[in-house]
């Protein structure tokens, strides 16, 4: 069977007669036929095996040798450039990880103190020149606003320029930052912040020569003059302009000490709050920066009192933000400050203020309290300042050296002295100004504070009489009929003349310090001062007459002293400086509320000239310097710095709570209840002038008793015999 299927396969493929074909290994190696381009020809080609494509196991070793060392090289190059980008890095990491830090901490610091880098808090009050942001106090609802700037100088160091009310940003910036404590100012988001905290330190205080333990150390800035303090109720109009409700009455407070000392501080929050009155504590410049005087335009004088009208002017304006009524302003002036405001008296006619297009008074009524109603004319020759300016060789010196240094870049008026040095003496600090205060001002102020007048006695005189620049009268002396000055300047409001009868004294002092006088020193010391002045018509020698008018008081005196002390024992300097007190002070105020009336200067409101038999007690610091407060406004929680403390004793609050009440009903309505007015007797029924005085007691009103004998007595034998107004103003109290 397999043979044939063979030879049929034989058969089909050749016949037997040709010759054996190639093999198939034979037609693949063997060339082409001529008939290469036919395309029904299939081609033959040639292969390649499998063993031909694949590489030898050295090859391949190698392969992977190399491949290997490639991957190492990348992740090495790799991992260096991460390591140099991470050291590249790395001061950008620290320095942003301590941003991140430091700025944690200031957000904790800006959300420890509200209004600082947040939104404006809504307890704070925007005003032209800056956001007032105010401390909350003890009391409920009340806050303080503490040393809020209401002026400006043109320059930082302007010390002796005329103030000016900031309105525009030049003007704001210098008020709220250089008469500002670092502490109570910030600026944020082009908007200054004034924080209306407390504070008592040296550097915030008015540029003085303040009073640390005895000795007279210079503190403060002029800048830091020209602020005014008080607390204020919250309540929802006083952030608004309306200005409809009727808001409580204010009382613009100036003290001072002779000018040249004043620390205004404010009554407690609870006292404020009780009495429901708007109390504005003022300061003003002091000494030399104050009541200098260059005889040059813008540089004097009585800048002091310059200073007190823009404050009056501000409280006009922004009082209804705080809930006080400007139609109601009660000046209250004691000291030096009722100087000021008898000085400010004098010119009420003359000063109105435009406020929401009505004429307005500056203040309503006015309050006077142991100052001074004797402004004197200065002549240039006797000026205490400008001799010193023109004749101290330390200032000369001073004055040559910036000669030297800058005349040839600054133009200078030689023509006039005072001008000459006013340029040449720009660069002095304010503690050299303040060391050089004149010696003549400091012998006054010991004269008029310690010893009775006597007749050839000489002073000078801090502010001065002025009608041009500062619009300053003599109060007392343009009263006089024979005056040549201002008469119809005085504006018609209720007046407050008040005087007091007796000063808080040391009763333990030591026997042996020269404070301590015994009664026959005190009597010669009296004898000598007023030996010096001649009373043809008395009938006995004057001496021997004033002695004689104080016996009764001196009597009462010795009766009321303690009782384990003897009366030998007793401080009789106390005695002489009442009769001092009563001469200087006390007797040129009644001729003052005596000849207001009189010349029918204020007719229609009342006039109260009030006798205070009530102690005055004073308070100080640590330090000795006096705060300056009305004394029956002081109660437990006043503070007015480290080591508060009454200077002797302090008085239990029912004893001051008759000059409360009558010190809240005048501020209020103008008038006391129960008080009599001063009224000019019309008939032989009427009483005379004298006797419609007012003696305070801490039991209410009473009638004179001995000192008030006296007192009354003593003035008449004072102003009787010699021109009225000529002697009282010659041997008054000044400044």
């Amino acid at each position: 069977m397999g043979l044939k299927e063979g030879a049929s396969r034989a058969a089909v493929g050749q016949s037997a007669d040709e010759p054996p074909g190639p093999s198939k290994d034979e037609e693949n190696e063997m060339p082409l036929a001529d008939g290469s381009d036919d395309p029904n020809v299939l081609h033959v080609r040639n292969y390649m095996s499998l063993n031909s494509l694949l590489p030898s196991p050295e090859e391949w070793d190698e392969i992977c040798h190399r491949q290997k060392m490639e991957r190492i090289r990348f992740l090495v190059g790799v991992s260096i450039t991460y390591l140099v980008l991470w050291v590249a890095h790395a001061p950008v990491a620290i320095w942003k990880t301590w941003s991140l830090q430091n700025n944690a901490e200031l957000k904790r610091l800006l959300s420890d103190r509200p209004g600082l880098g947040q939104p404006l808090p809504p307890n704070c009050i925007v005003t032209k020149c800056a956001a007032l942001c105010p401390e909350p106090s003890d009391t409920k609802d009340w806050y303080t606003l503490f040393r809020i700037p209401y002026a400006t100088l043109p320059q930082q160091s302007s010390y002796f320029s005329a103030a000016t009310y900031p309105f525009t940003f030049k003007e704001c910036y210098l008020a709220y930052w250089h008469g500002v404590a670092k502490e109570k100012r910030r600026f944020i988001d082009g908007q200054i912040r004034f924080i209306g905290r407390e504070a008592n330190d040296d550097g915030s205080e008015c540029a003085q020569l303040k009073n640390k333990k005895g000795k007279l150390v210079p503190v403060g800035k002029p800048q830091s003059c020209l602020t005014l303090s008080f607390h204020y109720p919250w309540f929802s109009s006083s952030h608004t302009e309306e200005k409809q409700f009727r808001g409580m009455p204010i009382v613009a407070y100036i003290g001072g000490s002779y000018l040249m000392n004043h620390r205004p501080q404010l009554p407690s929050p609870k006292m404020v709050a009780d009495l429901r009155v708007l109390y504005v504590a003022i300061s003003y410049r002091l000494g030399v920066f104050g009541f200098s005087d260059f005889g040059i335009d813008g540089a004097g004088p009585n800048h002091g009192v310059s200073d007190v009208r823009e404050a009056l002017i501000w409280i006009q304006e922004h009082a209804h933000r705080f809930g006080g009524d400007p139609s109601r302003v009660m000046l209250y002036g004691e000291n030096s400050g009722a100087t000021i405001a008898a000085a400010l008296l004098s010119s009420s006619g003359l000063e109105n203020l435009m406020v929401g297009g009505e004429s307005r008074s500056l203040f309503s009524h006015v309050w006077l309290a142991d100052g001074s109603v004797v402004i004197p004319d200065v002549p240039d020759s006797q000026d205490a300042f400008q001799q010193l300016v023109l004749n101290d060789p330390y200032l000369a010196d001073e004055c040559k050296k910036w000669v030297q240094k800058s005349a040839k870049h600054a133009h200078m008026d030689r023509s006039h002295p005072l001008a000459r040095m006013y340029e040449c003496l720009h660069d002095m600090t304010v503690q050299q100004w303040l060391q050089k205060t004149p010696l003549a001002w400091q012998d006054s102020r010991t004269a008029d504070t310690t010893l009775l007048p006597q007749a050839h006695e000489m002073r000078t005189s801090l502010i001065k009489r002025d009608l041009e620049n500062s619009l300053v009268e003599n109060p007392l002396g343009m009263l006089h009929p024979k005056a040549t000055g201002w008469t119809h300047s005085i504006r018609d409001m209720p007046l407050v003349v008040f005087s007091s009868m007796n000063y808080a004294y040391d009763q333990f002092g030591n026997q042996n310090s020269s404070d301590h006088w015994n009664l026959e020193e005190t009597e010669q010391k009296l004898r000598n001062a007023l030996n010096s002045f001649r009373k043809p018509t008395s009938q006995l020698p004057y001496a021997d007459a004033m002695w004689n008018a104080y016996q009764g008081y001196l009597r009462n005196l010795i009766a009321w002293r303690r009782d384990d002390q003897a009366p030998e024992e007793i401080n009789y300097r106390n005695f002489y400086d009442v009769i001092r007190g009563d001469l200087r002070g006390a007797c040129p105020y009644n001729l003052y509320a005596k000849h207001l009336q009189l010349g029918r200067y204020i007719m229609v409101n009342p006039i109260y000239r009030i006798l205070n038999r009530i102690q005055v007690q004073p308070y100080v610091d640590a330090d000795g310097a006096r705060c300056d407060v009305p004394f029956f406004l002081i109660d437990e929680h006043f503070y007015c710095g480290e080591g508060t403390r009454p200077l002797y004793e302090a008085l239990e609050p029912e004893q001051k709570e008759v000059l409360v009440r009558a010190f809240v009903q005048f501020a209020y309505y103008g008038s006391i209840l129960g008080a009599r007015e001063m009224q000019y007797p019309l008939s032989s029924d009427m009483p005379s002038l004298e006797a419609t005085y007012n003696i305070l007691t801490e039991m209410g009103l009473t009638t004179a008793g001995t000192r008030e004998i006296a007192f009354l007595k003593a003035c008449q034998m004072w102003i009787s015999e010699e021109g009225l107004f000529e002697h009282v103003m010659k041997y008054a109290q000044m400044n």
